[in-house]
């Protein structure tokens, strides 16, 4: 059975105001790594291969890939900086977004 790891990597602080992130989260789940972020009203993610991150990153476990998610992406900024470098590094990514 294949395990799914998710991790709150950034969080905002105190009051939220409308359109501001209120978390980013990492997930790994099925050989992908995800990166999303969430505000009142929205959410979008954006998800690439598994191993060809963990290539690029020179990492080697799913502990170690984690913790360099949280490193890189663990920011308000995160999932537009995540999406950036994937498109950087030749990275296939899907992505998706919506509001409600």
């Amino acid at each position: 059975m294949m395990e799914y790891v998710q991790k709150t990597i950034w969080t905002t602080k105190g009051n939220v105001k409308p359109g501001c992130i209120v978390v980013v989260v990492a997930s790994i789940y099925n050989r992908r790594v995800s990166i999303s972020e969430e505000t009142r009203t929205s959410s979008q993610e954006v998800s690439c291969n598994q191993d060809r991150l963990m290539e690029t990153l020179n990492v080697h476990t799913e502990e170690a890939l984690m913790n360099e998610l949280e490193k890189r992406f663990g920011n308000e900024c995160g999932y537009d900086i995540a999406r950036q470098f994937m498109e950087d590094n030749n990275i296939e990514f899907h992505w998706w977004g919506g509001s409600n």
